[in-house]
């Protein structure tokens, strides 16, 4: 059952992320990726309300977590879930380990993308 609610909550957060992401670009341009910093935004708002509700109401926490959580926004964007991580660090106390993910998470992935550029243009 977790993996029919995480498979169509994903579905609706990429197809959601999809339309939001062209409706911005027709609306503002394509000259800076609002469609994208919008998705990063709406979703870390949605993600921690529904963190605050799965807090406080454990009653429908598989539901909540499954499919809205990793379902949906998920699919909607995984900077929801990274936000999530590093305000969860934070407020343990472990400030140096967040500003280590969030600098991991940044360098790492963006060198991700620049060496599987790199590899597939050497193949192709």
């Amino acid at each position: 059952m977790q993996l029919v609610l995480v498979f169509l909550g994903a579905g609706i957060g990429g197809v959601s992320r999809f339309l939001f992401g062209k409706a911005a670009t027709q609306i503002l341009g394509a000259a800076f990726p609002y469609g994208t910093l919008g998705v990063n935004v709406i979703g870390g708002f949605c993600m921690g309300i529904a963190a605050a509700i799965l807090a406080k109401n454990a009653d429908n926490s598989g539901f909540i977590h499954y499919f809205v959580m990793v379902g949906i926004l998920g699919g909607f964007t995984t900077f929801s879930a990274f936000s999530l991580d590093v305000v969860k660090l934070a407020q343990s106390g472990q400030m140096t380990i967040a500003a280590l993910y969030v600098g991991a998470s940044v360098v790492l992935s963006i060198g991700a993308v620049l060496l599987g550029m790199a590899l597939m243009h050497k193949i192709v």
